[in-house]
Order: C-alpha cells, then structure tokens, then sequence
C-alpha cells in the first residue's frame, strides 16, 4: 500500500504478521526501497475496525480526485488491501489485492506495486441512462483541461475523465468518429472516422467537418505542427492546421494505427506493411520482417514498437531497420505509456487481461483479467491520464448499442 509524495516516491507498507515496515520506493528508479520505520506488532496501527474478525490494519484515502478509501488488512495469513464500497460510516471492505505475508523485496515488491496501480479498474456506462454505443477514441487537452471521447455517433467532453460527461451540441453532419487527437500546437481537436469521416473542435463541444478523406480512416498521429491520419486502401492523408486536408499516398494495404517519434511518423497495418515519413508528405515502405498484420505501434520515448498477429512484437530504434521483440500472450488491442510504464490491453477469449512493461517491451508482465467482457465487447483505445497516476479506455459492443469507459484506480495520485 503507497502514497505518492512530491518527490516521485511513494509510501510503502509491507511485512509478515509480526513485523510491518513502513518506507519509501522510488518510482523513477527500479528495485529501490528505503525503510522508514519498524512496528512490531499490530497495536501500533488503528485497529479498531474489524472484518469478519481480522484486524483493519490501516485506513487510507485517495485525495486525488477518485475519493476512494482503501483498507490494509490482515487476514490471518496474508495482508489484503480492501476497497471500501460502502460509505465511511458504514464500511464495506472488498479485497482488491492480496499480499503474501513475507517482506516484499526486489522485483517482486516492483510488481506489487504494478498490481496495485493497473489492475484495478472500474467498469460503467459512459452516461447514465443513455446508450452512447461503440467508443472508439480518446484524448486530453493539456489547454483545454478537458477529455473528449469518440465513437460510433457520439462525441462526450468531460473535465476530469470520471463520470460528468456531457454530450457534444454540435456534430457538423458528421456520423461514425474513430479516433481523436489532441494537437497542442494548434489548439484543437480533431478526428476520423468512418466513410473518411474528418472533423475539428476547439473545446469539444461544437465541431465542424473538415472534409472527406475518400476512405475510412482509422488513427491519427501529431508532431506539433502537421496532422497525419491512415485509413483502408493505404490512405493517407495530411493537415497542417486540422481543418482540411490533402491526400498523400493510396495503395494495396490498410493501414490500421499511426505514431510520431524520433522526427518520424510510422504508419502500419495489413499484411506486415510499415510506412514511414518525416513529414506525412513524403512516404517509404520498409521491411517489416513479416507477412502478418500489425495492429498497433507505440512509441517509448526510446524506441519503436509495433504488436501484430498472435503477439508478434517488431521493434526499432529509427523506424527504418525493423527486429524481432518479446512476443506478448496475444495481439495488444490497446497500449499506452506513461513514464517508462507501458500498459497494453488484449482480450483473452472472453475476458480482458493486462500486460504490463517498465524496460521498453523486453519483458512483459501479464497481470491477469479486469473485465469479463463477452464476446462481442471491444477495449478499442487506452490512454495515459497527464493529470493523474491512471489509465482510461474506452469501448463497446460491436452492435453499438452499448458503451462504457474502462478506468484503472490507483491508491493515490
């Protein structure tokens, strides 16, 4: 159990039955805790409530925005950190994470904190009493302070990404949004969609079309002064102010994600094709090193990584010579990172799991279901939270009568 303090740490509690130490972990650099503190037994903390006759070892509450109250308790055996569910009268303690009982040290103890942080995640409809259907995309305004999601005829804004959600006034004709990006730069919004589906907003609540890409376009990418966005046929199309566009490259292949890094946009999709251009003009094919299609790409901060067919992972530090990386269990439908935390999602026949990389996708750790999901259920985008210490992802059910937003809880901010 942690909290975060102002010097990228966090507060820790862990220990066996007898012994708890209290102390910091560094956040920013792996395997390092520093004991604070010793208790030698449980009187040292407030005791005084109990569950089902075990000792609540220690109350917590979350300040930063979410409210929640987490518990630390002993079981007899093990500690399990609790959620409360109730209200803080009349506490309903529900186990979120159990710990073994013996001091957690080393990469054990780093993976703990990785359960504890991205494993927990709330399930709910987008808006109460209304069917959003299908959400595709994700995207928060550093100016704007405000989150804006996509999907399937419907766009929301929302301030702090949790439940307040409002609906966009204005849609400018536009059906079947894809995906949304915030670009800084230029202050705006801007998505793509279905039938080539182009469109630009401010604030999010009123957009205007910016024309048709003659293909249904899939992802964005930004690098602080050009727009590039791929879609079906290998189109691609470029916008150096987000409201209208020029097509750059068709062909054989679709293309289904698009990133910008190292000076670079990468663009990949069917049948191994990986693209790149300096400028979203000027486009080369490279040599992937597979016929298999790729579905996703991402970049570190360090290197390149792209996810494909049965987990494939390729990998590259230029975008121009392509390798082979540690394979995940299955196809990464959704990734993001913040810090060197990377975060993907994929669906385990019909459950969601977690996986989760802090050395640049050398290896990956696989955290186990989050979300019983069905079959028709799809976790289409995940997305770093700049503000706070989560994730959020947005999804649906293929018919698009249903949608929900995914958002992982943390013990602290």
């Amino acid at each position: 159990m942690y909290k975060r303090d102002n010097a990228d740490s966090a507060w820790v509690i862990v220990g066996d039955m007898d012994t708890i130490y209290l102390g910091l972990a560094s956040l920013a650099a792996a395997n390092t805790f520093t004991q604070k503190n010793v208790f030698s037994n449980e009187n040292e903390f407030n005791a005084d409530q109990h569950l089902d006759g075990d000792a609540l070892l220690w109350r917590f509450r979350d300040t930063g925005g979410s409210g929640v109250e987490w518990g630390l308790r002993s079981d007899g055996g093990n500690f399990e950190i609790c959620e409360n569910t109730g209200t803080e009268g009349t506490p309903v303690w529900t186990v979120r994470m159990t710990l073994s009982s013996s001091a957690i040290t080393g990469s054990s103890f780093d993976l703990a904190l990785m359960r504890i942080a991205y494993t927990n995640w709330n399930h709910n409809p987008i808006v109460e009493g209304l069917a959003p259907g299908r959400l595709t995309g994700i995207a928060y305004g550093n100016t704007t302070n405000r989150w804006i999601i996509c999907g399937s005829s419907k766009i929301y804004h929302s301030k702090n990404g949790d439940s307040h959600w409002t609906e966009a006034s204005n849609y400018g004709g536009m059906v079947e949004f894809n995906q949304i990006i915030w670009g800084e730069a230029a202050s705006l919004y801007v998505t793509c969609g279905n039938y080539g589906v182009m469109g630009y907003s401010s604030y999010g609540d009123t957009w205007t079309s910016g024309g048709n890409s003659g293909d249904w376009m899939n992802e964005l990418a930004y690098d602080g002064g050009t727009f590039v966005s791929v879609g079906l046929n290998e189109r691609i199309v470029e916008s150096t102010t987000g409201t209208s566009w020029t097509s750059r490259r068709t062909g054989s292949n679709d293309l289904i994600d698009v990133t910008y890094g190292n000076s670079l946009f990468v663009a990949v999709g069917a049948a191994g094709t990986i693209l790149t251009s300096p400028d979203g003009i000027t486009w080369t094919a490279r040599t992937s090193g597979t016929a298999s299609a790729l579905n996703g790409i991402l970049w570190t901060g360090t290197k390149f990584l792209v996810t494909g067919t049965s987990g494939i992972i390729r990998e590259s530090t230029d975008g121009i010579i392509w390798t082979t990386g540690t394979a995940t269990p299955n196809v990464i439908q959704a990734w993001d990172i913040k810090g060197s935390t990377i975060v993907g999602i994929y669906k385990n026949i019909l459950v969601y799991d977690i996986v989760v990389s802090t050395d640049d996708g050398v290896t990956w750790n696989n955290l186990g279901s989050i979300f019983s999901c069905g079959t028709y259920y799809a976790i289409n985008a995940i997305a770093a939270d700049p503000t706070r210490n989560r994730f959020l992802g947005p999804g649906g059910n293929a018919t698009g009568t249903e949608g929900f937003l995914l958002s992982s809880l943390t013990l602290s901010d």
